[in-house]
């Protein structure tokens, strides 16, 4: 979700290389809320993104330098997201170089009755 307070900068700010990025954080964020309610996603379900990215050359780094394929990623991610209570993306920021994104997100994660950004 884009928050309407939000700051959208650079010239192409609605170009189609943002709109993939946008629309990456929908199908997330709708996998999740399905995970939440019936725990049914599964790793073909991540299908979906895999039109937005270059699977061949995809490489997550996470916060302890881990790397993950794409395969392994959408594995992680359907554990994740079968046992999640929430999450929720807040774009804060957007704006466009020649061929990248710079996305400025607040994650908001649910635990019980708290939402809270995940850091």
């Amino acid at each position: 979700m884009i928050d309407p307070n939000a700051t959208h900068t650079g010239k192409t700010a609605h170009s189609p290389l943002t709109e993939r990025v946008l629309q990456f954080m929908d199908i997330m964020e709708g996998l999740v809320e399905r995970g939440k309610t019936s725990a049914d996603v599964i790793p073909a379900d991540w299908d979906a993104l895999a039109t937005l990215v270059d699977v061949n050359h995809f490489q997550r780094i996470g916060p302890f330098h881990d790397a993950l394929n794409w395969r392994d990623y959408t594995a992680m991610l359907t554990e994740w997201v079968n046992h999640s209570e929430g999450w929720h993306p807040v774009v804060k920021r957007i704006s466009e170089a020649p061929g990248v994104v710079y996305c400025q997100c607040e994650e908001m994660i649910t635990q019980g009755d708290r939402v809270f950004p995940f850091y």
